[in-house]
């Protein structure tokens, strides 16, 4: 799994977290890192940050759905905006599911798991 995450600190916790909860993660620090890192290694989901510097998470969607779409319904997308409307609309339009901040760990590790298994 790949996570996306611009905040250092958020970034580690989730690798830990996901690392502890039996994944096995690489990680990311940007948009584009994660474009590189898809292109190079097959992933079985995607953690990303919907707001970042430079490609942010609907910046990465566009690229996986035009070049590695068999992951499009494995992107679950992680948010403290979720009140903006172009945030709103951008979820309405994918379907992804998505995570608030601040959010429970043991919350992401359960839709983990329902993502991978459908």
């Amino acid at each position: 799994m790949l996570v996306v995450e611009d905040e250092a600190s958020l970034r580690n916790f989730l690798v830990d977290a996901l690392t502890e909860g039996g994944f096995s993660v690489d990680a990311a620090l940007a948009g584009e890192q994660a474009i590189h890192m898809v292109d190079i290694r097959k992933y079985d989901a995607v953690v990303s940050d919907i707001k970042m510097p430079g490609i942010d998470g609907k910046g990465l969607y566009r690229y996986i759905r035009k070049h590695n779409p068999d992951i499009l319904n494995k992107i679950i997308f992680i948010t403290g905006d979720v009140l903006d409307k172009d945030t709103q609309a951008f979820l309405n339009t994918t379907g992804n599911r998505f995570i608030e901040k601040p959010f429970n760990v043991d919350a992401l590790i359960t839709m983990l798991n329902e993502v991978l298994s459908a």
